[in-house]
């Protein structure tokens, strides 16, 4: 025998379900789009860190073997640093010329990785830069040996160094100061053969 329902039980009414949905939707809108920036920011930072670390250890490397690195393989086979090979956003590095130059003895020159960001097009600047990178909102952001870090997730997020300092990179990196303490590159040994002064009577 069915049981008969008791009067005076009720549900939701249509009004009450709507207040709902209507909730659920508000606290998505705001939900969503705060994960994505997150998401977003955690990425340019991640960039950031590997293109400092990959020119910095690059450094390091070829002072090591006398040669530049090339890729990030290079620096992870070496042990210098745990960098894949795809940026942040699935996409392949931009590397300066000197950079991926793997010949011996080392090419002297301005060493730097940049990433796209998560433009479509390239956005990496023109390597050897002339100059520090104007900034462009959700653009490239990269490392250079000589004019430091570039770009971000905001326009202008990174101060521009100072000419002197640029300066002395670029005379460290020409080869005028490699025995200049703050050089990147330590200098090269003197051949084997010993130099002597000879005193004239």
């Amino acid at each position: 025998m069915l049981k008969q329902p008791r009067r005076g039980a009720s549900g939701f009414t249509l009004l009450e379900l709507f207040v709902v949905i209507a909730i659920i939707g508000i606290l998505t809108a705001i939900a969503v789009p705060n994960l994505l920036s997150a998401q977003k920011k955690a990425r340019y930072s991640r960039a950031a860190s590997d293109t400092k670390t990959a020119v910095n250890q690059g450094l390091v490397y070829s002072n090591d073997k006398n040669a530049n690195p090339g890729n990030m393989k290079a620096l992870r086979d070496g042990g210098y640093a745990n960098i894949p090979d795809s940026d942040p956003w699935g996409r392949n590095w931009s590397y300066s010329p000197a950079f991926a130059d793997t010949s011996s003895p080392v090419v002297l020159g301005e060493l730097g990785v940049c990433s796209n960001g998560p433009a479509t097009a390239t956005s990496c600047p023109t390597w050897p830069l002339t100059d520090v990178p104007q900034s462009v909102t959700e653009g490239a952001v990269g490392y250079s040996s000589v004019y430091g870090a570039f770009g971000g997730l905001q326009a202008a997020n990174y101060p521009n160094r100072s000419q002197e300092s640029i300066t002395d990179n670029r005379s460290c990196l020409s080869g005028q100061s490699q025995e200049e303490e703050g050089c990147g590159r330590a200098p090269k040994p003197e051949s084997g053969i010993a130099k002597t002064s000879v005193t004239s009577p």
